[in-house]
């Protein structure tokens, strides 16, 4: 990045100095120069540089330029032209680099492919001090993104190392913000997004990268729990890209939407779509797509089918993350023996940081029934500041979820109210409306004495959760009707509607615990 101060006048007349921040694009077309500065610049080129006329060609990309021009300040072209060509012809042969280095070229390709295995064979081989400054800079672009483990001090310092080239500081945020998000961050992604909307003007990206900042930030919307605003962005997304592997990441994305609001006939629809393009693309992403699959089954409670399609994921990916996965499914298949072996591998990788494998050890005890060993587990693992510092909200939520159910279950109503207490406290901390609903229903399960299920009324009552979860059905409603057809799937039923409509008037005089019990568990949330 570079900058120019300039002569200019405002509308009124008055002289004024601004400076501007500016890239130089070179083999671009002009897009954002006035044609004599262009030109003028472009034949000062050919004539100093010795260069051809298919030689010369380049665009500058400044955020600042266009507020000024929407601004209508005056600027001297001709004293503009002076500054921006000492910059130019500096700037002309920098950006762009080649790279010669054969195991360098062969690491990028397979890196697209996605074996992993080979990039890191290939990369051992290379000598760094062979490698030009251009192919070092590719070299550490490349071991960045290869990194289980993605340092913002590494992120700035490639930053710093491509200041100059604008398409490559793009790609550099977007690789950034997709791993913060694989992660489950609460917080950077959206900040990075508004740094980069400051920093770049979004009238100056491709299609192909407009694309996939709205795929960003609709994955963003979605972890965060703003469904529509995620269906919004994903469209917008799905309308500028034609690039099949964008179109199966948008659909794998608005499936988790879909899911999460319990239409799992559009989310299997959608999750086809992407599988159609994985499979025949032959791109290793296509288990990730299995084994969201899984989990629209394992949401709907069919949980053989979540098993089946959890091992078709496996044996493509071996993370805690899908051995989770398998364990749940075989705990609520009563697989025990098979869901402790899934535990074990899960605990095995440790990196799982937020807690989701001591969550899942959690409801392997809980649903055999081992209720005090479950307890002394919550304490241990949930309880103890030295064990729980990092994790997930949503884990502690589900962790006192679980444990309001141990502690009813062996009748100890007043600490099961309040650890639910607290399990809704965390959910609606981080915006979980339909899992604090979810849970709420627990006390009704469990023929829990009047008074004690009026003192759990009253706990609650705080959180003001009808009126959350009435404003959220109301906005659930409009995402079938609305988006269906941007997403070109047919409309299925709306199982939470239903669901909603079935519980919504429990009340502590009138419900049938064991019916409620069931409908409860004919859908998992956990």
């Amino acid at each position: 990045m570079a900058k120019i101060k300039l002569k200019a006048s405002t509308f009124n007349g008055i002289d004024i100095n601004p400076s501007i921040e500016l890239f130089i694009q070179k083999d671009l077309e002009n897009k954002n120069l006035p044609l004599q500065v262009y030109s003028e610049i472009k034949n000062r080129l050919k004539n100093e540089l010795k260069l051809k006329n298919e030689e010369v060609c380049f665009n500058i990309e400044s955020k600042d330029l266009q507020e000024l021009n929407n601004k209508n300040i005056q600027i001297d072209n001709e004293y503009f032209t002076q500054e921006l060509y000492k910059i130019v012809k500096d700037e002309y042969l920098k950006q762009t680099g080649q790279i010669n280095n054969e195991f360098l070229k062969r690491a990028i390709i397979l890196f697209e492919e996605r074996d992993i295995d080979g990039v890191n064979n290939i990369l051992g081989k290379i000598d760094i001090s062979s490698l030009s400054i251009y192919e070092i800079n590719e070299f550490s672009f490349l071991q960045f993104k290869l990194s289980d483990k993605k340092d913002e001090k590494d992120f700035r310092l490639l930053l710093s190392r491509y200041e100059n080239n604008p398409a490559k500081l793009k790609e550099i945020y977007f690789t950034y913000i997709k791993y913060l998000e694989d992660i489950r961050d609460e917080k950077k992604p959206y900040d990075l997004i508004v740094e980069f909307e400051n920093r770049f003007s979004l009238d100056n990206l491709s299609k192909e990268e407009e694309a996939l900042y709205y795929y960003l930030i609709g994955r963003n919307n979605y972890l965060r729990g703003e469904f529509l605003g995620s269906l919004i962005n994903l469209k917008e997304a799905l309308t500028l890209t034609k690039n099949e592997k964008m179109l199966a990441n948008i659909y794998n994305t608005a499936t988790n939407c879909y899911t999460d609001n319990m239409f799992f006939e559009e989310a299997l629809n959608l999750a086809n779509k992407a599988l159609e393009i994985r499979e025949l693309l032959k791109l290793p992403q296509k288990y990730d797509t299995y084994s969201l699959i899984g989990g629209i089954y394992q949401k709907s409670s069919q949980y053989k089918k979540a098993l089946e399609y959890f091992k078709k994921a496996n044996k493509g990916m071996e993370n805690s993350r899908i051995y989770n996965y398998l364990a749940k499914a075989s705990i609520m298949t009563g697989n025990k023996n098979g869901a402790l072996e899934y535990i074990e591998k899960a605990k095995s990788f440790n990196d799982d940081k937020k807690g989701f494998t001591k969550l899942i050890e959690l409801l392997y005890l809980y649903k055999i029934e081992s209720y005090d060993r479950a307890g002394d587990f919550f304490i241990e693992q949930f309880v103890n500041p030295d064990n729980n510092q990092n994790y997930d909200k949503f884990v502690l939520a589900w962790a006192y979820s679980i444990k309001s159910q141990i502690s009813f279950e062996k009748k100890l109503y007043e600490e099961g109210i309040k650890a639910l207490s607290k399990a809704i406290d965390y959910f609606l901390f981080d915006k979980y409306i339909l899992e604090s609903f979810y849970v709420y229903l627990y006390p009704f399960c469990y023929d829990l004495p009047k008074k004690e299920i009026e003192k759990f009324l009253i706990l609650v009552d705080k959180y003001s959760l009808n009126r959350k979860v009435s404003e959220y059905i109301t906005k659930h409603k409009t995402i079938s009707d609305k988006y269906n057809v941007h997403f070109k799937i047919p409309k299925g039923k709306n199982n939470l509607l239903e669901f909603y409509e079935k519980t919504k008037n429990i009340n502590p005089v009138q419900y049938n615990s064991l019916a409620l019990k069931k409908l409860i568990n004919s859908y998992n949330f956990i």
